[in-house]
């Protein structure tokens, strides 16, 4: 089967945490998107987000790097001390956010890694902090919104 989508954009998010065993890279994904349904690969578009900041995600741009909207921030922290990276350093993402009001979801520390690429000097030409998310820290829980309270009923 094959879609003729030519004239549509994929916008996907959500990782692979639960599914690490079947997990596929990013280029994989996109060229399997661009074979199925006939859209070209620049409009196969990724973004990072997670419902416990809500409204807030941070897409791809065609360069491949995650932009951070104005309600937001990120800050890139050192996984020993904390403080914050300079630019090119890995460490985890801090998400932060003007967004939440009913609960404390404004700063979020994440079992995520990321680096800076930089301010401002995207070759995309959009203005701003941009990205990239590198892996997941080893060790950490695997769970994603949909299972944080997941219950074995002996089934």
């Amino acid at each position: 089967i094959h879609l003729h989508l030519s004239g549509g954009t994929l916008f996907h998010g959500g990782g692979w945490k639960n599914l690490q065993n079947i997990a596929v890279g990013k280029d994989f994904f996109t060229m399997n998107i661009r074979d199925f349904f006939g859209i070209p690969s620049y409009r196969v578009l990724d973004f990072y987000g997670m419902a416990e900041q809500t409204g807030i995600i941070f897409p791809d741009c065609e360069c491949g790097y995650k932009h951070v909207p104005a309600c937001a921030k990120i800050i890139i922290r050192n996984i020993q001390t904390l403080k914050p990276c300079g630019e090119g350093e890995r460490g985890l993402i801090e998400v932060m956010s003007i967004l939440p009001t009913s609960y404390y979801g404004q700063a979020l520390l994440t079992e995520d890694t990321g680096r800076i690429i930089g301010w401002d000097g995207c070759p995309c030409g959009r203005r701003g902090v941009f990205f990239e998310i590198l892996n997941r820290v080893e060790r950490a829980e695997i769970r994603g919104c949909g299972d944080t309270f997941r219950v074995d009923h002996g089934r």
